[in-house]
């Protein structure tokens, strides 16, 4: 993921041939810099976002036998843990003001998962989509009208292939 000035990559790193922790890991373009490591090779942190500011990165993290939303400063300090509760959450990314989070989850015991909405304070979440099936890997529209996300019903495994869908973004406090 690109910082929003150009400047940087944010990235999921592993070590050769192992799968599981997954380091976020910042790297100057210009290639001036090193490889600066944001999260420790003790975790397993994966898919990496900058916020439209380019003042937070957020990633999903394995801990406690799930995966929840994590955001940290972009000099990867300050890491803080913004969804809770039972039930894997990921593929996440800002809104375009940078205030929200849309990201897929299988929480609130749905068979798979569906689109949910929260704050960056955590509060919420607000669910978007309601499929008896599979979405997943959102992405806001710049205006912040619209999520573009993939879909299949039941379980993508299971499946010939996902399709892109848009839904309007639902009414909530901005």
């Amino acid at each position: 993921s690109f910082s929003p000035d150009g400047q940087f990559v944010v990235f999921e790193s592993h070590q050769m041939n192992v799968e599981g922790n997954g380091i976020i890991t910042q790297y100057v373009i210009d290639g001036t810099g090193s490889y600066q490591p944001l999260t420790s090779s003790k975790e397993d942190c994966r898919q990496s976002n900058w916020s439209p500011a380019g003042n937070l990165i957020l990633f999903q993290k394995f801990s406690e036998g799930q995966w929840d939303i994590w955001i940290m400063d972009r000099n990867g300090h300050n890491h803080r843990k913004v969804t809770h509760g039972p039930g894997d959450k990921t593929d996440a990314s800002f809104s375009p003001d940078g205030k929200w989070i849309v990201y897929s989850s299988n929480e609130r015991d749905i068979e798979y998962a569906n689109l949910f909405i929260i704050s960056i304070f955590g509060d919420g979440p607000i669910r978007v989509s309601d499929s008896d099936g599979y979405d997943g890997a959102p992405s806001w529209s710049p205006d912040g009208k619209w999520i573009i996300f993939e879909s299949c019903p039941g379980d993508p495994d299971d499946s010939s292939g996902t399709s892109l869908w848009k839904i309007e973004v639902p009414e909530y406090e901005k």
